[in-house]
């Protein structure tokens, strides 16, 4: 078994839920989320010419998921250590070890 990982910035939270997660969202990934969503809806609506908002819809919903999954992925990475997360520390304050 390989030892752990060094962490390039301090640990927030080695096993961060969801839920937390979301609470330390930044705007940034929030303005990605809504990105993502518009971005594909226009994409859908520009694409599926016979039933243009039922495709609308549909990209909508996925790109709402890819938006929720890069942003649960961003959040973790970042209460985990592997990303810069002053804010995070600020707010939370760093686990000791």
């Amino acid at each position: 078994m390989s030892p752990p990982p060094t962490l390039p910035y301090p640990a927030v939270k080695p096993s961060p839920s969801v839920d937390d997660c979301l609470r330390s969202a930044r705007f940034s990934d929030y303005i990605t989320w809504a990105g993502a969503t518009v971005g594909t809806w226009s994409y859908g609506f520009i694409v599926g010419k016979p039933a243009r908002f039922a495709m609308a819809g549909l990209m909508a919903g996925i790109g709402f998921t890819f938006g929720s999954i890069v942003l649960v992925q961003n959040a973790r990475g970042r209460l985990m250590g592997f990303r810069e997360n002053a804010r995070e520390v600020k707010m939370f304050a760093a686990k000791e070890e």
